[in-house]
Order: structure tokens, then sequence, then C-alpha cells
């Protein structure tokens, strides 16, 4: 028995965001004028997407903010400079629908088919949160939950040692804009800072020592010294330790040396 088409609705459905996504991006029209136009249509996805990326009529919409230009809201989304909260691509998308709804002078014509939307600062205001809650394990064992303020409190009197002394280095750790994620073990003190996470279990497990202290911070690229169980907490403390210039040091290791060839052509070891 043959079976009918699916219908619009149906359709979405069946499909998935991704797949929907996906063809969207290879047309190079916008994941949600694709989804609307699939759910009155009872046409295969591909064939709509087709018909959106061949209309001569359609607008091409452009978006401008801090003297750039973006072709789409997930472009915006994803620049750290111009969206350092973060910001979902639902939530900035929102927020331009309402800018162009109470500001339609923000929305200009380029050429014939372009469109140019002026993003206002609002689009991308910090969005207003209650205290975030973390999940954190003490090195006693014992596991909290709570928000960063209390659990700052707390850790800063039972743990004065690890702990950071002011709540904003821990803040800083968590708040998703350094170059490494920090987790909330590393953020207060608890674990090594994420710059040493494939090399730690070398001191916690293997006797390795630490040189010339545990860090405190990332400060550098470790560097294991394996003839001597030593791991040290940068290049830089590596020379200053073997008496090897900087320059010298960095030369080496780009050549693709490690630390314990380096002492051996020095006859260190």
């Amino acid at each position: 028995m043959e079976q009918s088409a699916p219908s619009g609705e149906k359709k979405v459905k069946s499909s998935s965001e991704s797949s929907i996504k996906t063809i969207a991006a290879r047309y190079d029209i916008p994941y949600t004028t694709l989804l609307n136009r699939l759910k009155k249509s009872d046409r295969p996805t591909e064939q709509v997407a087709k018909e959106i990326a061949s209309d001569t009529n359609r607008k091409i919409v452009r978006y401008f903010y801090g003297r750039k230009f973006y072709e789409n809201i997930r472009e915006l989304s994803e620049d750290k400079r111009i969206n350092p909260e973060n910001l979902k691509k639902k939530t900035i998308e929102r927020r331009i629908k309402l800018q162009k709804a109470n500001n339609p002078e923000t929305v200009r014509e380029d050429d014939q088919n372009t469109l140019i939307i002026d993003i206002m600062d609002e689009v991308f205001a910090p969005t207003k949160q209650g205290p975030k809650e973390i999940k954190l394990s003490l090195p006693n064992g014992l596991k909290l939950k709570g928000n960063l303020t209390t659990l700052h409190d707390i850790c800063r009197k039972e743990f004065p040692d690890t702990t950071p002394k002011s709540f904003t280095t821990v803040q800083a750790r968590l708040s998703g804009r350094q170059t490494i994620e920090w987790t909330p073990e590393e953020a207060f003190g608890f674990n090594p800072p994420p710059n040493y996470r494939e090399v730690s279990y070398l001191v916690s497990d293997e006797g390795y020592k630490w040189m010339p202290d545990a860090p405190l911070d990332n400060v550098g690229v470790p560097v294991v010294v394996h003839a001597f169980k030593e791991v040290y907490i940068s290049q830089s403390h590596f020379g200053k330790e073997f008496k090897i210039q900087p320059d010298m040091v960095s030369d080496y290791f780009k050549a693709g040396m490690t630390a314990d060839d380096i002492l051996r052509k020095f006859k260190i070891i």
C-alpha cells in the first residue's frame, strides 16, 4: 500500500534539527527560514531549501556591530570579542527581533537585495541571573553544592592554604573567558591548574616532584625531567635550574628535543 508524504509539521518533527541545519548551511539560507517554510510544505527538505536559495526576491540580511559585518546570528554569538557573556544564539536572535520592532531605524537597505541591521549594545547586555550553583569536591572527600560566594567562604576557612584569598580570582577562573576552561576543583586550588592536567598524575601517582613549587596558576608549559622525576612548572624555571639560556631552551624544544635530551646534550645526565 502506497504511503502519502508526511505533512509539513510531521516532516519537521521526524527530521533532526542537525539535518535541517546542515541543509540550510549548504544552501546558505537562514535555518529559521527553512524551518518555517517546511512546516507549511509537504515537499522534501532539499527541494524547499533550493526554492528559498533561488528566490530572487529574498533579502540577504547582514549584521553590523563593533565596526564589523556578520553574515548570520551564529557568527555574532560565537565572537567572544562582542559576546563576552557567552549569550546563547537564541537569546541574541530574540533580542534582535525586539530591537527591530522597537527601533526600526536600525534596519537599512544596503542595496536591492541586502538589508543591514545595526546591532545595538543592548543586544549583548548581560542577562540578569541569580547566583549560579556550583558542585565542588573537597580534598577531604566531601561534596558541596552552592553559589560561589558561599563556597568561597567555606573553603577559605577549611582550606586556607589552597583556596585563593580573593573571591574574584575564583570568579574569573570560572567565568568561561579563560583560554582553557577551569573545573571548580582547579579554580579553588584543590587540583593543579588546567595547564598541568596531563602531567599532574606524575606527582600524585608516580612520585615526581613539582619544581620549584606546586603551581598555583597557569604559569607556563610544564617540563618533565624523567631522569630526576621532576616536573617544572614552566620552561623558564627549567632553564634557570640548569643554567640554560631561555632562547636555547626554546630552540631545543622547538627542534623536538625532550628535557632529558637537553640535559644529555650538556652531559648533566
